[in-house]
């Protein structure tokens, strides 16, 4: 049994902003080719393009590679002064079997870049997931979008906020006038529904967190996930009277599984979902 003390929330964003230095000091660098001389001919032209495309697909690799350890490398020592107690299960870290694992009812659930397309490409959806795991529930959850410097967090059971450009944090609250538009639109989001696509290669939990300030977003299905794209996302939904389930079954996701990734994951609002059996 882990013995965890009180943890602020802002601690671990303080953890995230760490970890989102390394990110953006790695971020947009790029590798600028030779323009070449004038006088080639187009194949050779052509050529020299293809090889250029080549050597920067290879070095942004490495540099997204680079990017994930040294994030990964701060956050797990930035969680370890908080609680050493508290094991760390994070996608870019060695990930323990299952038969190890069942035994942690506290535990960190981490992914240090959730979003690596888009990272590479120079666009800012990408983010930093940080969730704390109580007996399979997240109960901590932040969201750092560091391209942008917005964070979302929430700790379960309390209230969700959203910081941008380090200003003051505006709470998300839940929007009673949706209710009726969400119990509308719920029988289009069982099973069966098309899923909302998030961008290729872009960050899951950044999509997630974007519907608690969309009104027209009062339904949304997801396509399968892994576990770290979703926990630190979940609390500041649920803060907001949103509620992630499986799309199948209607049940809770649960966390730490033997199986880290998520089937088709459906995001609705508790009063459009109080008929909805699990």
């Amino acid at each position: 049994m882990t013995r965890v003390r009180w943890i602020a929330i802002e601690e671990v964003i303080a953890v995230a902003a760490e970890a989102a230095q390394e990110l953006m000091s790695r971020y947009g660098e790029g590798f600028r080719s030779p323009s070449g001389d004038h006088r080639e001919t187009a194949p050779l032209r052509g050529a020299r393009a293809f090889l250029d495309r080549a050597v920067q697909m290879v070095l942004g690799e490495r540099r997204r590679r680079a990017a994930v350890r040294a994030a990964n490398k701060r956050i797990v020592r930035g969680l370890a002064k908080l609680n050493p107690e508290i094991p760390v299960l994070s996608r870019a870290g060695n990930i323990l079997a299952h038969a190890e694992r069942r035994a942690w009812n506290h535990l960190w659930l981490v992914d240090p870049l959730d979003g690596e397309g888009a990272f590479g490409s120079g666009s800012s959806d990408f983010s930093i997931n940080i969730a704390l795991i109580e007996d399979g529930r997240p109960i901590y959850g932040v969201v750092y979008a560091p391209a942008t410097d917005t964070i979302y967090y929430a700790v379960t059971g309390k209230a969700a906020y959203r910081r941008v450009d380090g200003g003051n944090a505006e709470r998300l609250v839940p929007d009673g006038d949706l209710s009726r538009a969400a119990t509308a639109a719920v029988g289009a989001s069982g099973p069966g529904a098309p899923a909302k696509q998030v961008a290729d290669g872009s960050s899951h939990a950044l999509a997630m967190c974007t519907l608690c300030t969309k009104a027209e977003n009062n339904v949304a299905a997801f396509q399968p996930s892994m576990e770290w794209q979703t926990a630190a996302a979940e609390p500041i939904l649920s803060c907001v009277g949103m509620r992630v389930r499986a799309s199948e079954s209607g049940r809770e996701l649960g966390y730490n599984k033997e199986d880290l990734s998520n089937g088709h994951v459906r995001v609705d609002r508790v009063d459009a979902t109080a008929s909805f059996h699990a």
